[in-house]
């Protein structure tokens, strides 16, 4: 059996508990688009993990468009990133819901001439 990235919940492997982590500070926008991920020895380091097992995230990463290799640099969150949900930002409940009653308050039909 694969080992598990500690204090993760999930059934995955070390590698995908890793990308999961990835994934999760980029829909958080705690790593914004341009931004640099830690580098690999640090990650590996944080995570309690091997290097190359960081480097195995990065590379599966890089390879679904998630981040960028700049080679020499480092990598870095993709520019381009899926809007917000509302529920992700906490605006589920406030905003409006249009049930079949109420629809008419919230349009109205264009008048003809």
């Amino acid at each position: 059996m694969d080992k598990q990235v500690p204090g993760s919940e999930s059934s995955g492997t070390l590698v995908e508990g890793v990308m999961a982590t990835i994934r999760q500070r980029i829909v958080a926008r705690s790593l914004t688009p341009g931004a640099r991920l830690p580098s690999i020895r640090a990650f590996a380091k944080s995570m309690q993990v091997s290097k190359s097992t960081v480097v195995e995230a990065y590379e599966r990463l890089a390879a679904e468009g998630a981040i960028r290799s700049r080679p020499g640099s480092g990598f870095y969150a993709a520019g381009s990133l899926a809007p917000l949900s509302l529920a992700q930002i906490g605006l589920a409940s406030t905003a409006p819901s249009i049930r079949s009653g109420s629809r008419a308050s919230l349009w109205k039909p264009a008048t003809t001439c």
